[in-house]
């Protein structure tokens, strides 16, 4: 007569899927084992609140054992082996087990359970940041794993790494007796925080704790600008407008205020490009019309762009003339610099008058020619940028023009 079985178990426990199931199996496909007869599972001893509920899962009284640092569920079952076989499981399965069928609505909970094994979570110093990232001794489980996440985690991307430790390398304090080969996924701190939203979708879900306590403390995830959804550039206006700010140091004051709503960029230039005209059309100080702008600018005696450039830098100009007139009176009178500044337009030299002018001065390369304008002595009637002006009218190069072209 067979004896009575001391310890029980639910000898159907993998026969069916379930968020539970799917999250022991996953911790087993990393760090688990069998040796044809028992299925085990092995884990630092600090995680034997988290074996203990596993065992209570699956309804099973067998005890806990010890060995070395670690805490291992061993339960003596050639029925649940089989199952977790049948499911793609190996007795030997470090380098070659392969990605099990999962299905979608599971998947999640494989993945944490993976990472609770071979996953890590760690704090960078450097960039004050939590990151993460999964080992694996099997090439095509690491890649499939890669793959899957990628494509059902909205935005995430992972970096697939090959390391070889060479023979004596110490690793948890034994010395290596031959050439190992470990595959890493490297996830950066975006990455990170969108993992841990895949993963932990539940705060009522099978996980270690002290990993999940790391990935609370990870943050939110951060969006580039350009990945950000924000407002139309009419209905951003009509907000910015509403707070009455008076100039671009009120609006980047306001930004770094942490009032301004998420849905406003803080860099509308970048965002609205075709739309954007300027940061008083912005802020909503409406601009002089065109005629009555140009007369007060021409009355500055300014003579080029780069002298009202210099005015605008020194902060006397009026609130309600535009930075940019260019921009903003593009479809309402504006036609070039000299017109907005009131300077009349120098008459230059055809090119090969101006050549044989700048000829007689034996310049001998173009720096030379720019050192030769910055000391005025430049001609008036020749133009400062002859490679733009004479463009289409003969030019050839500066060579040509400084009479250096051998003949």
């Amino acid at each position: 007569m067979k004896g009575k079985r001391i310890y029980g178990v639910n000898q159907n426990y993998f026969k069916e899927w379930t968020h539970n199931m799917a999250y022991i199996l996953g911790l087993w496909w990393a760090d688990g084992g069998t040796d044809g007869r028992s299925f085990i599972i092995s884990l630092h001893k600090k995680d034997i609140d988290l074996l203990k509920e596993i065992l209570k899962e699956m309804n099973s009284n067998h005890p806990l054992t010890t060995r070395f640092n670690c805490m291992n569920i061993k339960i003596n079952s050639v029925v649940i082996v089989r199952d977790v076989i049948n499911l793609g499981g190996k007795l030997k399965k470090s380098l070659d087990i392969g990605f099990p069928f999962v299905p979608e609505k599971y998947m999640p909970d494989f993945i944490r359970g993976c990472f609770d094994g071979d996953g890590s979570i760690y704090y960078d110093t450097n960039g004050k940041s939590y990151r993460s990232s999964f080992c694996g001794g099997s090439r095509e489980f690491m890649l499939e794993l890669q793959k899957i996440m990628q494509n059902s985690i909205p935005g995430f991307t992972c970096r697939f790494v090959k390391i070889t430790q060479k023979m004596g390398t110490f690793v948890c304090g034994n010395a290596l007796k031959k050439d190992s080969i470990r595959y890493y996924l490297y996830m950066g701190v975006n990455n990170t925080r969108r993992l841990r939203e895949y993963m932990y979708y539940s705060d009522n879900v099978l996980k270690m704790d002290r990993k999940y306590i790391s990935f609370m403390k990870a943050g939110e995830i951060f969006l580039a600008p350009k990945d950000r959804k924000y407002l139309s550039f009419n209905k951003s206006c009509d907000y910015v407008r509403g707070l009455k700010l008076k100039s671009g140091k009120e609006w980047l004051k306001y930004c770094t205020s942490g009032l301004k709503p998420k849905n406003i960029p803080s860099v509308p230039k970048r965002i609205y490009k075709n739309e954007w005209i300027d940061m008083e059309h912005w802020l909503g100080n409406m601009a002089r019309p065109y005629v009555e702008a140009k007369s007060f600018v021409k009355g500055l005696g300014l003579k080029s762009y780069i002298e009202w450039k210099k005015y605008i830098d020194q902060g006397n100009k009026p609130k309600d003339i535009p930075y940019h007139p260019e921009r903003k009176y593009k479809d309402c009178g504006w036609t070039n610099w000299c017109e907005w500044l009131g300077v009349v337009p120098e008459k230059y030299l055809d090119f090969d008058s101006a050549k044989k002018c700048i000829c007689k001065e034996n310049l001998k390369s173009s720096v030379e020619w720019r050192i030769y304008c910055r000391n005025n002595k430049r001609p008036s009637n020749i133009p400062c940028n002859p490679d733009q002006y004479y463009k289409s009218k003969g030019w050839k190069g500066y060579k040509d023009f400084l009479g250096l072209m051998v003949s």
